[in-house]
């Protein structure tokens, strides 16, 4: 993590973190549209910063499919259910710059973002 000059990057979750309280290599923009592993910045949607912010939030443990869908769409349906999927795949494929974190799935459930040791 190097820090900005003169700026200070908010982190997951959304609170003043001098580093992030996850050891994670991952931080948020203060737009929280981007995250930075090393040199390396990914533009993020809106749904999908959400989406990272809870999981981030729920490191290593379940988050509930329906959480996400009621506090992200507003909505629990196939719809949105398959549209989260697609988010899903993609922030899997973000977060494939750092081997230290992955995205389990728990059938039936919700997902797990899990940070290996």
């Amino acid at each position: 993590y190097r820090p900005m000059q003169g700026k200070v990057r908010r982190m997951f979750p959304i609170e003043t973190f001098r580093g992030c309280p996850y050891k994670c290599t991952y931080c948020n923009s203060p737009s929280q549209t981007t995250i930075y592993k090393d040199e390396t910045n990914v533009k993020l949607s809106p749904k999908e910063s959400q989406l990272l912010k809870l999981l981030l939030i729920h490191l290593n443990d379940l988050m509930p499919r329906e959480l996400a869908l009621v506090k992200i769409w507003n909505d629990d349906n196939y719809f949105t259910s398959r549209s989260m999927d697609v988010y899903i795949a993609k922030i899997r494929k973000y977060l494939q710059m750092d081997s230290r974190l992955e995205i389990e799935n728990i059938h039936g459930e919700g997902f797990r973002l899990i940070e290996k040791k």
